[in-house]
């Protein structure tokens, strides 16, 4: 705790503040406090944050927490006061829980994945656990998300996992020199898939009011390592140069190219997504839904919009016999609502797809 005299000016005076220390339910230090203050209160660590968990396990041990932005970038975050000796450690503890975290997620080379599905899976559904409400809903409320935002996120946020990238956040009632300095030097030797950021939230009371202060300490990457996750707005042209440069097969474009001119043809508006990494392209038919009913992905992936389709009593039927059709033929999909089928699942079976949309949407 700092000696130095806080003064508040209000109404053109000068108020002393006195520094409060963070406590426990007994009245002892503790961080759980501080804990607690970031998880209801994440505005104070970023703007469109989300906390999504507090005590994540790792096979390291608990993070303090962990969560995410509207970007669909992930954070892990560590709690601790200054007057824990443990706090010379800190740095290399994070970096542990993030490696305990993310290394598993990875290049499957038994089945030349370009990630561990399962690995994901299982952290997903950890997450899951660990949230009060289900985790699209969360988001979709936190950041006001339509379908199409959240799909674009999750590809994001998933992005993101694979290439073991995430932001460190270090959170203590008091920022010593010595910890800038270290962090700081990290970030000017290395080049990193990370960014760890420094908060310095203190505590202070005015009669029988408690006021929070914070101070955020962030680090510049070198140029040639500094990357940017700013969400892009698509475009037809856009679209198709992501197209090329994640297909070399002539064969396998074609199909993407073909199926993508057909539904230009027999649906009304085709609107692009504003996700970081990958293109979407929202297929609608005004005269069933004001909502897309289904996006194409510059990599491939076809996902199916069941869950928003509820304009009238019509289009919920409608919806309803669609949902069946597709999943009669594609076994296995991974969510009722909102299914996504991978282009080596559905490139084979365009002429079906075509079949049961034109029926069932009465497409001309």
């Amino acid at each position: 705790m700092s000696d130095d005299k806080i003064q508040l000016l209000k109404n053109k005076n000068w108020i002393n503040l006195e520094e409060l220390r963070y406590k426990d339910l007994k009245g002892g230090n503790d961080e759980s406090e501080l804990q607690k203050l970031i998880f209801d209160n994440p505005s104070l660590l970023k703007k469109d944050f989300l906390v999504l968990c507090r005590e994540f396990q790792t096979e390291s041990g608990p993070v303090d927490a962990i969560g995410v932005d509207k970007s669909g970038n992930f954070f892990i975050i560590e709690v601790k006061l200054n007057y824990n000796n443990d706090k010379r450690k800190i740095i290399g503890q994070i970096i542990d829980y993030g490696g305990s975290i993310l290394s598993k997620i990875s290049a499957d080379k038994k089945t030349n994945e370009k990630i561990n599905e399962k690995w994901f899976k299982n952290l997903f559904e950890r997450i899951q656990e660990r949230i009060d409400n289900k985790f699209e809903d969360i988001v979709k409320k936190e950041f006001s998300f339509s379908k199409d935002d959240y799909n674009n996120f999750f590809e994001n946020f998933k992005q993101n996992l694979i290439e073991n990238k995430a932001v460190y956040y270090i959170v203590m009632d008091e920022i010593d020199e010595k910890l800038v300095n270290n962090v700081r030097l990290l970030h000017s030797y290395t080049n990193p898939m990370y960014s760890i950021i420094l908060f310095e939230i203190k505590k202070y009371r005015q009669d029988d009011s408690v006021l929070y202060a914070s101070k955020r300490y962030e680090f510049e990457l070198p140029d040639d390592t500094r990357k940017s996750s700013k969400r892009t707005k698509w475009n037809k042209k856009r679209f198709f140069e992501a197209l090329d440069s994640n297909f070399d097969n002539v064969d396998e474009k074609e199909v993407i190219v073909n199926f993508y001119d057909w539904a230009n043809k027999k649906f009304d508006n085709i609107t692009f997504g504003t996700g970081s990494i990958d293109g979407s392209a929202n297929m609608k038919l005004n005269k069933f839904s004001k909502r897309s009913v289904f996006t194409l992905w510059s990599k491939g992936t076809i996902s199916f919009q069941f869950g928003w389709l509820d304009d009238t009593k019509e289009t919920i039927t409608k919806t309803n016999i669609l949902r069946e059709k597709i999943e009669k033929l594609f076994e296995g999909l991974d969510t009722i609502k909102y299914p996504s089928v991978k282009f080596e699942d559905w490139k084979d079976k365009v002429d079906e797809i075509q079949k049961i949309l034109g029926e069932v949407l009465e497409l001309k």
